[in-house]
């Protein structure tokens, strides 16, 4: 019981110290993912309208239509969406999904380390976690509310993994594939790489075919998503676009993991001397995961029996390979495996990895010490880091109302977002034409009157009547008696278009932003435009309820449960 309320007193301190300026309230304050409200708000507008899973975003893009849902890692916004959808503003909702992230981060950790360890250090180990300046920086610089949630579930997946172990539970063998499954859809590049670190870790635990099982189910269940953001890539910029980072201006030096010369809100820069944000993860889980790794070497090279010594050799390598990774002296690394490693696009990504690592050691270092005053001092440790990190979950703040304005305009999700998230551009349009519409860019001026995006999804080209019958982000229908008409949308396969009822097979021409140019013929035609997921993406979908069908009958069929039980043991 004195546990408990220990844990709790713990918890709430934590959201007290680190998690005040997250709660409900009349402020907010910026970060440099300026598209994020936006993004949720188009999220739940595809929600409330039925059109699950989203994965186009009908209002970006000029009202054309962008796809960027069908490739940027959806958890975050269920969870997010949700959180508006349920009555929170924007603002807020963001606020209480990060919020939530932090203490799902804590409660996560510290259930994952008391498989290996007892109450204290375990205890202290997700404190240092949760309390980390690099989990501010994501939030109160960065804005990535993907990675911030990717932080809160590794440690939790890596639970469920162990736990599924020992539990011959359905129940909580079908909890364990939702939770990898989130991981495997909570951020394109931690996801990918979550998936050989699942796969490494379920081998160095006991049955891994039952944890190999459930992984496999995990990626049957995240097909909706998986599936069509590796295949239909292609169709748009993001490689070309991708390509045009340079991971080599942001390696870091070894101090920066240790301190900064000032807490900061800018960007990463070249070199180690002109960032304009922090990349230091703590001094406490520095000390304590460096003492840990420490004492778990001297022991492994003393040839002491080490309890669980497949999974701290895991940890250890983690921790030390992903620091490594994130300096410049692994830059020949880097060129020798960049088809792969330049994924991250940014070096210091990786200390998500490096966190948690020196985090379990921290547990594993203290779980060695053997005095009696050692659960009252882990106690101290803990409550002096929520205490002594509070100062960097905090930032300066505006009106929510002027937040909401400037981010979630008509005028801002409409023109101006999509050109901070270029990358998911379909291919059928010209880039640099579809660059020069950018409300910022210094040629604006000079095409205004030569591009016209008017409000609707028909454009007639000849000056006859056009009668639009319905009109809505998914599908808009016109009679018209125009022989010539562009249809106002980004051309993507999910597009469909019919005149009088039969669709029009042949690949219509296309201007300078992809949008179809019809030819018809004369008398009067019933246009029809429609939003329709692709057959490969209606094929994911299908593997995923397939997928949510067999868990369902996991925990309804026990005899069926049992033989697979059989077989995994």
């Amino acid at each position: 019981m004195l546990q408990k309320i220990i844990f709790l007193i713990t918890l709430c301190t934590l959201i007290f110290f680190q998690g005040k300026i997250l709660l409900p309230g009349a402020t907010m304050f910026d970060f440099h993912d300026i598209t994020q409200p936006a993004r949720i708000s188009e999220f739940s507008y595809n929600i409330s309208h039925f059109e699950i899973p989203p994965r186009i975003a009908p209002h970006f893009s000029h009202n054309l239509g962008y796809p960027v849902f069908n490739y940027y890692a959806p958890f975050s916004y269920w969870v997010t969406s949700a959180i508006h959808l349920l009555g929170f503003d924007i603002a807020d909702a963001l606020k209480v999904s990060f919020l939530l992230a932090i203490c799902i981060a804590f409660v996560g950790m510290f259930l994952m380390l008391k498989r290996f360890f007892t109450f204290f250090p375990s205890l202290l180990g997700a404190t240092l976690y949760a309390t980390s300046p690099w989990i501010a920086v994501e939030i109160f610089v960065r804005g990535n509310i993907g990675e911030v949630w990717f932080i809160a579930l590794f440690p939790l997946a890596l639970y469920a993994f162990i736990q599924n172990t020992k539990s011959n539970s359905r129940f909580f063998f079908v909890i364990t594939v939702l939770l990898i499954s989130a991981t495997l859809t909570v951020h394109n590049v931690f996801s990918l790489a979550f998936l050989p670190c699942a796969f490494l870790f379920s081998l160095i635990l006991k049955k891994p075919k039952k944890n190999l099982f459930a992984l496999a189910l995990a990626m049957l269940l995240s097909a909706y998503f998986l599936l069509p953001a590796v295949l239909e890539l292609p169709l748009t910029y993001a490689k070309e676009i991708a390509q045009k980072t340079q991971y080599q201006d942001h390696f870091l030096c070894l101090w920066q993991l240790w301190k900064t010369k000032i807490w900061g809100f800018g960007g990463s820069a070249p070199g180690c001397e002109n960032d304009g944000m922090s990349f230091m993860l703590g001094k406490i889980p520095d000390i304590l995961g460096i003492l840990g790794i420490t004492v778990f070497v001297v022991q492994t090279l003393l040839r002491k029996k080490i309890r669980f010594f497949s999974v701290f050799l895991f940890f250890t390598s983690l921790t030390i390979l992903t620091a490594y990774l994130t300096l410049y002296e692994a830059s020949s690394v880097w060129k020798s495996f960049s088809s792969v490693l330049s994924l991250f696009q940014f070096p210091w990504r990786l200390l998500a990895f490096t966190l948690f690592g020196l985090a379990v050691m921290s547990a594993y270092g203290v779980s060695q010490l053997k005095f009696k005053i050692v659960p009252f001092t882990l106690i101290i440790i803990a409550f002096l880091s929520i205490i002594t990190n509070a100062k960097y979950f905090t930032k300066s703040t505006m009106a929510k109302s002027v937040f909401l304005s400037t981010t979630t305009s008509s005028q801002f999700i409409s023109q101006s977002v999509v050109y901070y998230i270029p990358e998911y551009v379909p291919k059928t349009v010209n880039y640099n034409a579809w660059l020069l519409l950018n409300p910022q860019s210094t040629q604006a001026a000079r095409i205004k009157n030569t591009v016209a995006i008017p409000d609707s999804r028909f454009i007639t080209l000849d000056g006859k009547k056009s009668t639009p019958t319905k009109n809505n982000p998914y599908e808009a229908v016109t009679i018209t008696e125009s022989e010539s008409v562009i249809i106002n949308i980004h051309s993507f396969p999910f597009w469909k278009i019919l005149v009088n009822g039969k669709l029009v097979e042949t690949k219509p021409t296309l201007d300078s932003l992809g949008r179809p140019k019809l030819s018809l013929q004369p008398g009067e035609k019933t246009i029809q435009v429609k939003y329709e997921q692709t057959p490969l993406e209606k094929t994911a979908d299908g593997i995923t309820l397939f997928s949510y069908g067999i868990l369902m009958l996991l925990i309804a069929k026990v005899t069926l449960w049992k033989k697979i039980l059989h077989i995994l043991n």
